[in-house]
C-alpha cells in the first residue's frame, strides 16, 4: 500500500467514523494498521471503533500502547471515554454517540434563513466569519440562532460537501477575555479545533443538547459499591490496620492475594492505592496508585470522599494536580450536607495551595450559568469593561461557597473593581442631594406661605 493509497483510506475510515458506521470504520482503520503500524492517529481511531463496538478489552490492550505516546489530554479522555463505555454496558445503559450526523444536514439545510425555525431544544450557531489559526484550529465569528454553546463542547459543522464534521469548541468569545457560555441572540467569537477548510460563512455549527461537561473526569454511576460485611470485618480490616502501623510490605502482599481472589473490589483497589502511595521505598509505586484508585473509582467510587480524596492525591503525585482538583470539585458538587461541604471547601483550598495551583473567581448570570472565570482581579476588571461579564452579576472563589455580589465582594477590596461601581454610587448620591435640596425649597416655599399669611 503507497502512501496515496493509505490517506485515502484513512480519508474513508474517517468519514465513516463520523457517520456512526462504526464496524466499517473499524475494519478500515485494522487495514490501515497492518501495512502502517503503530501510528497514534490510527490506534487511537481503533480504540474509539473497539469501544464503540464493545470490545472493551481489546480496547484497553491499544490504550496501553498509546500511554506515554501521546499527550496526557488526550491520553485522559480516551481512558475516561473507556471507562463510561464499561460502566454503562455493565449498568444495562445503550450508550449511544453524543450526536447523529446522519440527518444534521436535513434539519438545518439552510441556517442563516430569516425567520428559520428550529426544534425544540436545538442549538445552532451560523458562521459569518473565518479566520484560519493554524493548520488545524479556526476562528469563526456568527450569532447563535437557536439554544447555548459552552466551552468544551463537540460541535457538528457541516462542511462545503455537505458532511458534518466533528470539532471542539476550544474558546467561546475574545482571547483576552474568553466566556464559558453564549446563547440565542449573542453575537460571538468560536475558536474550533478544526481545519480552516470545513469552515464557510453561511454553514452552520450544531450541538447535542447535554449537561455541562466536566472536563477530563470518567463517566461511572452515582451508586457507590461498599464492600459486603464479610470483605468489611476480615480481610481488609486486618490490612487497614497494616498500614496505620506502617507495615506496607505486608500490607502490599495480603492485598495481592485479596485482588487476585476478588478482581472487582473497589475498596481492595482503593487500599493498594493508598500503598503505593504513602508506602517507603521500595513499595512507592506513583503509577500503579493511580492507575488502582482509577479502578476503584470506575467500580462506583465516584461518590465516596476517601476514593476521590485518594485520586486527587495520586494524580498530582503523577503530574496532574489541576485533574486531581476537577475530582474535589465535582464531589462538593454532589454534596449536599452543609458541615461535608464546608470540609471539602477547606481541602479543596488546601489542595490548590500545597499543589500551587492558584485561586479562581467564577461569576454567572442572571441564569445561574457560570460565563466567565478569571485567575486574576486584572482580568476581572478587564471583563467588566468589556461587558463581558454583567456588573449585576454575582461571583465566588475557588467554586465554592455561596453567590454574591460583585460589587458587594470584591469592589471593597479592589479599587479597580470599584471604579465601575463608583458612578452608580455618585448618581444615587447625586439623587439623594437633588432630593434634599427639592425638600429645603419645599419647606422654605411653605414657611413662606404662612408667614404671608400671618401678615
Amino acid at each position: 500500500m503507497d502512501n496515496e493509497e493509505a490517506k485515502l483510506l484513512y480519508h474513508n475510515a474517517v468519514k465513516a467514523f463520523e457517520a456512526n458506521n462504526f464496524g466499517a470504520a473499524l475494519a478500515q482503520f485494522d487495514r490501515l494498521d497492518a501495512h502502517r503500524p503503530n501510528s497514534r492517529h490510527v490506534m487511537q481511531y481503533r480504540l474509539k471503533c473497539l469501544v464503540k463496538e464493545g470490545q472493551f478489552e481489546a480496547a484497553r490492550e491499544i490504550f496501553s500502547k498509546l500511554e506515554g505516546k501521546i499527550e496526557p489530554g488526550k491520553l485522559n479522555e480516551l481512558r475516561d471515554m473507556l471507562a463510561g463505555a464499561r460502566h454503562a454496558v455493565s449498568a444495562g445503559m445503550n450508550p449511544t454517540p453524543v450526536s447523529s450526523h446522519s440527518s444534521a444536514s436535513d434539519i438545518y439545510s439552510d441556517p442563516g434563513s430569516a425567520g428559520a425555525v428550529y426544534p425544540e431544544g436545538s442549538n445552532v450557531f451560523t458562521i459569518e466569519g473565518v479566520f484560519p489559526v493554524s493548520t488545524d484550529e479556526t476562528t469563526v465569528t456568527g450569532h447563535v440562532a437557536a439554544g447555548i454553546f459552552r466551552t468544551g463542547d463537540q460541535v457538528s459543522v457541516l462542511a462545503p460537501s455537505g458532511m458534518p464534521v466533528t470539532a471542539a469548541v476550544l474558546r467561546l468569545g475574545k482571547a483576552d477575555t474568553p466566556v464559558k457560555i453564549i446563547r440565542a441572540g449573542q453575537q460571538s467569537v468560536m475558536l474550533l479545533g478544526i481545519e480552516p477548510q470545513y469552515c464557510v460563512p453561511g454553514a452552520a455549527i450544531t450541538a447535542s443538547s447535554q449537561e455541562e461537561a466536566y472536563a477530563a473526569t470518567m463517566v461511572v454511576g452515582s451508586t457507590p459499591a461498599a464492600p459486603s460485611p464479610a470483605e468489611r470485618t476480615t480481610a481488609l480490616i486486618e490490612v487497614e490496620r497494616m498500614i496505620k502501623k506502617r507495615e506496607y510490605p505486608e500490607a502490599l502482599e495480603r492485598l495481592h492475594e485479596y485482588v487476585g481472589r476478588e478482581p472487582e473490589s473497589g475498596a481492595g483497589h482503593r487500599l493498594l492505592a493508598q500503598v503505593y502511595l504513602e508506602g517507603d521505598a521500595g513499595v512507592k509505586d506513583q503509577k500503579k496508585s493511580l492507575d488502582h484508585i482509577r479502578k476503584a473509582y470506575e467500580l462506583g467510587g465516584a461518590e465516596d470522599p476517601v476514593v476521590v480524596y485518594t485520586l486527587a492525591q495520586a494524580l498530582a503525585s503523577n503530574g496532574e494536580a489541576d485533574h486531581g482538583l476537577r475530582f474535589l470539585e465535582r464531589l462538593y458538587g454532589n454534596t449536599q450536607d452543609l458541615s461535608s461541604r464546608v470540609a471539602l471547601a477547606n481541602r479543596l483550598s488546601d489542595y490548590r495551595d500545597k499543589h500551587g495551583l492558584g485561586h479562581v473567581w467564577e461569576f454567572s448570570d442572571s441564569y445561574g450559568e457560570v460565563v466567565f472565570e478569571a485567575t486574576s482581579i486584572s482580568e476581572v476588571a478587564k471583563a467588566l469593561k468589556s461587558n463581558s461579564i454583567p456588573k449585576d452579576g454575582l461571583c465566588r472563589v475557588d467554586r465554592v461557597g455561596d453567590w454574591r455580589k460583585i460589587e458587594e465582594t470584591l469592589a471593597p477590596q479592589h479599587s479597580e473593581i470599584a471604579v465601575f461601581y463608583q458612578q452608580k454610587k455618585a448618581a444615587a448620591a447625586g439623587g439623594n442631594n437633588t432630593l434634599t435640596i427639592v425638600i429645603a425649597v419645599l419647606a422654605i416655599a411653605v414657611v413662606a406661605a404662612i408667614l404671608w399669611a400671618v401678615l
